[in-house]
This record gives C-alpha cells, sequence and structure tokens, in this order.
C-alpha cells in the first residue's frame, strides 16, 4: 500500500515521487472514445506527486540514518518483516506470519515467497538475519543500533523462509522491531543506489534539489 499519508507529515525541499501503475490498467479498461480521439490518444499521463522535506537526507541507507524527513521518503523504498495500517496495526510485509514461544523469548517469522529486491534478486531470511546482526553488531562489527544490540542474543535461519530472533530478555514491544528496512545480504551501494523490496524504486538523489521515487 502506498504510504502518502506518511509522507505528507513531513511538508517541507523537494521529491519527486512518479507512478505509473493505473495508466496501463484504465486506458485497457475503456473503449470510449472523446471527442473523437482514440483511447489511445486519451491514455492518462504518469501521475507526479512532489512533496516537501525540510532537511537534507542524512543518508539514503536506514541503516546509517537518523533523520525523521530521509526515514519518511525511504520507507517506500524498503520494507520490514512487518509494516503497519492507518490505524497503527501491524499487519505482514516481507514476513507472511509470525509465532511467539510460550517463555516470550523466541520470534520466529515466516518470509512471504516471490519477494524480490529491484535489482530483481529474491528477498529471503538470510537478508533479514543480515539486517539485524549488523546493526546489533552480531557480526563482530560495531552495532549500529544501540537497542537491537542490547537485546538481542542471536538471529537464526533453520531455512531460507524461516528467521527466529532470541531475546536476552523479554521484550513486549519487539514487535516494534519488525518494521526495521530489511538490505539485502552482500549489497553495499544503499548509501548512493538504495535497493529495497518497497512499493517505489530509488531513481535518482541531486543534492539540495529532489530524489525521485518511481
Amino acid at each position: 500500500m502506498i504510504q502518502l499519508k506518511k509522507l505528507l507529515a513531513f511538508l517541507m525541499a523537494a521529491v519527486m515521487i512518479a507512478f505509473t501503475g493505473c495508466s496501463a490498467q484504465n486506458a485497457g479498461s475503456s473503449s470510449a472514445k472523446v471527442s473523437g480521439a482514440s483511447t489511445a490518444s486519451v491514455a492518462q499521463e504518469p501521475t507526479v506527486v512532489k512533496i516537501a522535506l525540510g532537511s537534507e537526507p542524512d543518508n539514503l541507507d536506514p541503516m546509517l540514518s537518523a533523520a525523521t524527513d530521509t526515514s519518511a521518503v525511504m520507507m517506500n523504498v524498503y520494507e520490514g518483516l512487518l509494516g503497519f495500517n492507518q490505524k497503527g496495526e501491524f499487519i505482514p510485509a516481507i514476513a507472511a506470519s509470525y509465532t511467539i514461544s510460550s517463555d516470550e523469548l523466541t520470534y520466529t517469522f515466516k518470509i512471504k515467497k516471490g519477494i524480490q529486491f529491484h535489482n530483481g534478486k529474491d528477498c529471503t531470511a538470510q537478508d533479514v538475519k543480515y539486517t539485524y546482526e549488523k546493526l546489533a553488531g552480531l557480526d563482530g562489527s560495531k552495532a549500529l543500533n544501540s537497542s537491537l544490540a542490547a537485546e538481542l542474543a542471536k538471529v537464526e535461519c533453520p531455512d531460507d523462509d524461516t528467521v527466529q530472533f532470541t531475546l536476552k530478555a523479554k521484550d513486549a514491544g519487539f514487535l516494534s522491531k519488525a518494521i526495521i528496512s530489511i538490505e539485502q545480504k552482500g549489497y553495499s551501494q544503499n548509501s548512493t543506489m538504495p535497493i529495497g523490496t518497497g512499493p517505489y524504486k530509488f531513481v535518482e538523489y541531486i543534492k539540495g534539489q529532489k530524489i525521485v521515487l518511481q
């Protein structure tokens, strides 16, 4: 679902988001003519939505970004295991479902099949593991997220469709961390050419002018 309402809350420099999905469908669903013109000549042009931001993006890589404005844009390029609806309720995103162990220390997520990054590569549990281990410093590097570093004991993948998080202690709010943007394992250019699984694909960023998503 397009998250435009969330972006509108950050109206402030210029972001251009172009989307074209409706044109072909609308043109094909009607055979009417307007003033003698053929249906081809009245096909809808791509819709362009411009939204202002109050600050320059600090980093296009969600792992390295702390700016709210940047997150408001990049949440359309990336997805988490879960998303949320207009009521603030958690809904499936990359994950199809999840379960919580009886001791509330293990969270198991099943990954949807067929989800791909914008470069055509499949999104698997390994990408989720990579993202959370890097953020928590479980990969041996410096932790990028102090909260995850403090509570995650380990992240495991029983198979490519399953990822398990084991916590050091119970955390009733852990699901809120399941909206963290999932990045592709082994891809290192998210700061300049971000690639996610979200509804919009990154096109370009011109400093001081615009970010273009399509």
